[in-house]
This record gives structure tokens, sequence and C-alpha cells, in this order.
């Protein structure tokens, strides 16, 4: 029988899973997921390392669909796209189905069910993908194909109680007997199945730290980018799955990949040589890139000819870059870069056009058929990195502006858009050594002033930091973000009126910007300013109604403010919004507790603190809530626990001496009651609290100081409120 090599002609790509369930609020929602995703459909669908077809994906993920209609969308891909192959003469081979996202269990039997957009809490087993009914598709739609399918999922923290092996150890083995075939054979097959997972015996949760994506895909995308020394050209899926396995072992509680093959009636599918491997390139490019210097310093005297040319196409590039472009919110921590339009290069141009429309995909497209006509094209390589960015693949972006700067050092929007990426990774150092490469080429690079602030502040060099944004306002007093640096980086310094004023600055620059407003609102909020702080708050939501830190901050100045309905509601609409934002739980709770419903408070502090176990404020507020209930000694726990958490936290300190008096252990509790004066020497309730403990320990004449000092802090307070002053 002729041997059936995969290629990615012949190959096609189902993706599954999704980034938020709105109907399961015990899943963790992530733009890991979403982050994952993105970066594995660019890895098939860039010609560079995988191609394929774009006709041959099948992208389902976070698609608003049903169960029943996913399955009909699968069924229907596959009977025409292998109808359509076949007809061409190139008929499908292989079917990878990579889902991610979480998965969960229904029934007695535990059945196993992928999480889609659509399941409900309610009715798991209706409206979750079910696997067995996903077998069934694949293996009678695909019967004579070679099937991979890739499960990065994660489980509800309840499953790792639920089961003695841990959910993934369970999802592993349904999913396996999904697709068994008891009969095998050795060979190279033409069919089959062989599963590759993500297991962890520890975790729920899989993703990265930073939320950048999970650990399992982002390294399994490093071994397909990176490679394997070996002498063969393609990676098996068990290949794969070693050095993945290696990435993932430098990772603390990262969880470990799993190969098993349930069909091996011709062989087993996970030995085929499938991926490509990047390593085996090593040295053919090192001997191509030999030539290509060659033929480059000869074309030296011909580039420098059009120097002229190239420095008026950076003049472009570097308006472009200092104009914001506020389609998507931009990140406080990333400069604004844009690529500007070549205009010796028809489908550079056709790249930059779609760029500037956002059809960011279909640029990254183009632009890859450009530089595999030219790949040379140092022009070429900026726009691609600058797509790249946008679209959220950092790493890949890094890797287009090395390029570039290789073919040509001159280049100063790629050391700037450098040196963004850098930061987004949070290798801070490097990224200032390339804004500082920019800054030699072009010392009034506003951007890159920006962007050098943006480093020095995440080294925690703020003088420093504050002189570069600065110095980009000289140079530019129209770019908005450097304005919102500044504020950043005051408000971290505690010179409140100067960030209030630096935000009012962006604002006028630019009236739509949600970015500027709440930060104009932490500002005033933090001046105690709170009426202006809420219309700025209110300002946020109106040109962003996702906007779910201002949601959060309009709660807390509505509590304060006295209108606990408006503030519920607030924080209500925040979790709408994301219903694992553990600060919007906690203000619940507060309200809750004001109006006497400690139980229903009690329950939405645990919330908080299941999304968030570091959460100091929250772990008060429970010791609040306890203290309510009279559960002292649950109460004291807690305060401790929040105190171990932040022990310059003066509430907590005050709380701690509270309900240590009620447990009648005076001395600890004047202990308490002293710390807090220490952190907030013009709060009374400290002082009385002061007083309260020396009474119980006999000691009156000290008692009735503690007791003066409380009445006199009083009364400036009342004078201060009668004078408008708070």
């Amino acid at each position: 029988m002729e041997v059936q090599a995969p290629s990615p002609q012949t190959t096609l790509l189902i993706l599954l899973g999704a980034s938020a369930w709105p109907f399961m609020p015990e899943f963790q929602r992530s733009e890991a997921f979403a982050n994952a995703a993105r970066r594995l459909k660019a890895y098939f669908l860039n010609s560079q390392t995988f191609g394929l077809p774009a006709e041959n994906l099948l992208d389902l993920f976070d698609v608003d669909k049903s169960a029943d209609e996913l399955d009909m969308e699968i069924g229907q891909f596959l009977e025409r796209r292998l109808a359509a192959m076949k007809a061409a003469g190139n008929a499908a081979r292989d079917l990878l189905l990579y889902f991610i996202g979480h998965g969960g269990f229904v029934g007695r039997d535990s059945d196993f069910y992928l999480a889609i957009r659509r399941t409900r809490m309610d009715s798991p087993r209706a409206s979750g993908m079910q696997m067995m009914s996903l077998a069934d598709t694949l293996t009678e739609r695909a019967r004579h194909l070679r099937r991979i399918i890739i499960l990065d999922c994660c489980f509800a923290a309840a499953a790792f109680s639920a089961f003695q092996a841990g959910p993934d150890q369970v999802a592993l083995q349904k999913t396996s007997d999904a697709f068994e075939v008891r009969r095998k054979a050795v060979g190279f097959p033409t069919k089959g199945t062989t599963l590759l997972c993500s297991s962890s015996h520890k975790l729920p949760s899989l993703l990265l730290p930073d939320g950048s994506s999970t650990m399992f895909t982002k390294a399994l995308l490093d071994t397909l980018v990176q490679g394997k020394p070996s002498w063969r050209d393609h990676l098996s899926l068990r290949d794969v799955k070693e050095v993945a396995a290696d990435l993932l072992s430098e990772i603390r509680n990262a969880p470990r990949p799993v190969v098993l093959s349930p069909d091996q009636s011709e062989g087993d599918v996970a030995d085929i040589p499938f991926f490509p491997n990047p390593r085996m390139e090593g040295e053919r490019l090192r001997r191509a890139e030999e030539e290509r210097l060659a033929k480059l310093r000869k074309s030296r005297l011909a580039r420098l000819k059009q120097s002229k040319l190239r420095r008026a196409e950076e003049e472009r590039f570097r308006q472009a870059e200092e104009r914001p472009v506020y389609e998507a919110e931009p990140d406080k921590d990333s400069t604004q870069v844009s690529p500007s339009l070549p205009v010796t290069d028809p489908l550079l141009e056709e790249a930059y056009t779609l760029y500037t429309q956002r059809r960011l995909d279909e640029a990254l497209a183009v632009y890859n058929r450009a530089l595999q006509a030219n790949t040379n094209s140092p022009l070429g390589w900026q726009g691609y990195a600058l797509t790249q960015r946008l679209l959220g693949l950092d790493d890949e972006a890094l890797t287009s502006f090395e390029r570039a700067l290789q073919l040509d050092p001159g280049l100063v929007t790629s050391w700037n858009g450098k040196g963004t990426v850098l930061s987004k990774l949070r290798r801070h150092r490097e990224a200032l050594e390339a804004f500082e490469h920019a800054l030699q080429l072009d010392p009034k690079r506003a951007a890159a002033w920006n962007g050098k602030g943006i480093a020095l502040s995440a080294q925690g060099r703020s003088q420093q930091a504050l002189t570069a944004f600065e110095t980009a306002l000289r140079f530019d007093p129209l770019l908005v973000q450097a304005w919102c640096n500044k504020g950043v980086l005051l408000y971290e310094l505690g010179r409140y009126a100067e960030t209030e004023r630096a935000y009012q600055e962006a604002i006028k620059l630019d009236s739509k910007l949600p970015l500027a407003y709440f930060g104009c609102g932490q500002a005033l909020y933090a001046q105690r300013k709170l009426k202006q702080a809420l219309d700025m708050f209110e300002r946020a939501i109106q040109e962003d109604p996702k906007y779910i830190e201002a949601w959060n901050r309009r709660g807390d100045i509505l509590d304060e403010l006295g209108d606990t309905t408006q503030s519920l509601q607030s924080y209500d609409q925040a979790l709408q919004i994301d219903a694992h934002f553990a600060p919007a739980w906690s203000g619940r709770a507060g309200i809750l507790r004001q109006q006497g419903h400690y139980f229903d408070a009690l329950k939405a502090y645990n919330f908080a603190l299941d999304i968030d176990p570091d959460f100091t404020l929250a772990w008060n507020g429970k010791g609040n809530t306890l203290y309510n209930m009279r559960d002292y000694h649950e109460a004291l726990a807690a305060y401790e626990h929040a105190l171990k958490l932040n022990p310059r936290l003066g509430t907590a300190w005050h709380n701690n001496s509270l309900v240590l008096y009620q447990l009648g252990r005076y001395a600890e509790s004047l202990k308490a009651a002293d710390e807090a004066i220490r952190l907030r020497p013009n709060d009374p309730d400290n002082w009385q609290r002061k007083a309260d403990a020396l009474k119980k320990l006999r000691r009156p004449e000290e008692a009735r100081s503690a007791e003066a000092q409380a009445a006199h802090l009083r009364g400036n307070a009342e004078a201060e409120q009668l004078h408008g002053e708070v």
C-alpha cells in the first residue's frame, strides 16, 4: 500500500473552545484562552510555519452557537471539504481537532463534556459538547482519515476533589474510550485516532501568570516554532509531546502532556511525521543567509542611492507611529505604532490599505505574500511586525522586528516597535536598550521617549521615567498616551493633583478615551472629591459600557455617598461583565453586610476569596461580617489573615483590637490598638479602642488620656465637616 504522508494541503483543522462562559460562572473566564487560540491559528495559517490553506480551517472558537449547531457545522464542513479536495485531486488525509477551554463531567457515570460558550450550569449535558457525541461525528464523517485530537482543558476546582485520580485523568480515559478500537496493527496508518492532552494533578487553572496564554498551548507552540534537533524534517505528535514536556517541566505546577492512541487498527497515528521541524532547516538557512548577506553587500551601493527615499519613508512611519489610533483601547504599557505605505511595492501598498481599514488578518496574509516574493525587504518585515503586534502576536512580532533590523539597522520605527513588544513581554531592560537605539537615530522621536518612560517605570526608576514622559510631551504635546502614562506614574507616586491635570490634558486631546476618564476619577477619589470622581467614572462607562473597573469604582463611591441601592447595582453590572471579578464580589458583600444580610455577605466574600485568595480587603470584610454574626474566633482568624497579607492595613489592626476585646484578651487588644494608631494616628476610633483596653487593664489615667485624644480628633473632624473640608 502506498504511504500517504501528511501535508498542509491534505490536512483539515477544527478549532473549538471558548474564553468565556456567561451561563457557567464556576468556569474561569480569561483572555488567556483567546490568546492561545489566536496564536494557534496564526501558526497553522502562516506559510512559513505550517502553511494550512485557509479553506481547510473551521474556526469555532468562541462561536455563540449551541452544541447541536456546532456538531452540524462540523459535519457539514467535513462533508464539503472532503468532497472538494477529492474533486481537486488532493484528497484529505488528516484531521486535527484542537480544543482550548474548560471541560466538565455530568451524571453518575461522569460523562465528559467540552464547555462551549453556550454551556449552561442548569443543564451541562444538553448544552455542553459531549465527548461521545463528538467522537461519533468525527469517526463517522472522517472515518478514512487519521484523526489527531488535542485537548487543552482546565477544570473547575470542585472537580479536583470529586475525582481521586484528578479530573484530567478521568477526561483522558473518557476521551480514549469514546474513540477506542480494540484491533491493533503495526505500520504507517492511513486512518486511526491519537490524543494529546494536558494533565495536571494539582491545579484547576492552567494559565500563565500574566494571562497571555494557557501553559499547555504555549509550550506546544514554542515546540512547533523552535523544533527539535533531529535528522527528520517533520516531527510526530509523540516528538512534540516530549519537547513540550521538557519546556513545561521548567514551570512550577505546569501540566504534564500525555499521548494515547485509542485506535491503532492500522498503526499508531502518534508516530507519523506530521509537523514541520524548523531545526532541520537550520543548516539550509545558514547557507542561504550567507548567500543573502553576500548579495546584500553588493546591493549596498544601490541602496545608498535610494537613501533619500528611505529617509522619506521612515518619516512617514514616524508620523503614522505617533498618530494615536483608538479603534481599540491601547494598553497603558505599549506605544502606538502603525505601518506606512511603501510606494515601490504593490503588495505592501495593499497590505497597508488593509491595515488602515483594521482588516488585520487579511493585512497579515498580504504581508506574508509580499515577503515570500521578496524576503529581503526591511520595510516589509517592519510592516509585518507592526501588524502582528496589533494582533497580539508578540513573540512573532519580535522575531519580525529583529529580521527588519538585521536587514537595515537604521529603521527607527523597528527599534521603537521592538521596544514596545519587549515591554509587553516584561523584558524591560531589553526594551530600554531598544528605545535607546531609536533615540540615538532620532533624538526627537516622541514615541520612543514615551516607550523609554514605560521601561524605566517598570524597573522602578520613577524619576527618570517621569523625565522621559515629559521629554516626549516636549517634542509632541499632542501625544495622548504620554499624558496617560505620566498620569499613571504620578498616581503611583501619590501626586494626585498633578495626576488629575495630566489626565485632563489627555481628555482635551481625546474626549472619548475611557482610560483617561478612569485615571482622572482615580486621582479625584484619592483627593476625596467624591462627586467629581463619580462623574469621571460615569463618563468612562459612557465611552466603554464594559469598563469593569469603572463600574466597580462607581459602586465604591456610591457606597461612601450612602446610595447603597445604586452601589449594589454597579457591582452587579460589573459581575455581569465578568463573574470572576473579585473586587465586585467584595464590594457587593460590603453592601449586603450594611443591610444586615450577613449570610449573603459572607457567601459573597467567600466568592471573592475563591477567585483571589490573597485579596486583603475581602479578608478584612469577611472578618467584619463574622464579627456582626458574633463569631469572634472566626472573625479574628480572618483579620489575622488580612494582616499576614498586608501588615500595614490600619483598619484590620483596629478590627483586630475590637475582636480581641470581645474575647477578653485585653493586653493583646491594646497592642493591636497601638499598631492601628501608629499607622493612622488621626483616626479617633483607634484611640477609643486603646482607651477601652486600658480601662479593662485598670490603667485609668492612660485610659482618660486616650479618650481625650479621641474626643479632640472627633471635634476636629466635625469642625472640618462644618467648613466643608470633608
